[in-house]
């Protein structure tokens, strides 16, 4: 499960994206909470949060994330997570958009590494939890755990 600043929009898209793999067409409408709809807004910025609502009505509900269409047809994210074949388009280009630089987990990575601690070590981002390493705090509570090797 993704758990950077730009989580929502991530789960979004794997959302949308299993939708596309489970019934090879896009959904119309995705369900959401209230709470992940303000959180899209502020992380896509106003311009791309009009491109997506363009393509898909964001209907405010008390599901963590369905995406939906006329016919009927559902897929839940938190019952089905993400899915596990790659669709043939991605939800990100279907949507043409994503979210901005400074809530991009891979941008907030990339980041926080020059300014890891000195003293005969580089940082590296790891899995693991290694003897030496750090925990970084971002904004939104977004943790990475930092491996120090030795120079």
């Amino acid at each position: 499960m993704p758990n950077g600043a730009d989580k929502n929009f991530v789960r979004l898209c794997g959302t949308i994206d299993g939708f596309r793999v489970l019934y090879h067409a896009w959904p119309t409408a995705v369900r959401l909470r209230e709470g992940v709809i303000k959180n899209l807004r502020h992380i896509l910025g106003p311009e791309a949060f009009a491109k997506v609502k363009a393509k898909l009505r964001l209907v405010p509900d008390e599901a963590f994330m369905v995406a939906v269409d006329e016919a009927g047809h559902a897929y839940d994210y938190e019952q089905l997570g993400f899915p596990e074949q790659q669709p043939d388009i991605h939800a990100r280009d279907w949507l043409g958009v994503d979210a901005l630089d400074e809530f991009r987990y891979d941008h907030a990575m990339e980041a926080a590494l020059p300014r890891a601690p000195v003293g005969g070590y580089q940082a590296r981002v790891c899995a693991s939890s290694p003897a030496k390493t750090l925990t970084t705090v971002y904004p939104y509570s977004m943790r990475a755990r930092i491996r120090l090797q030795p120079l």
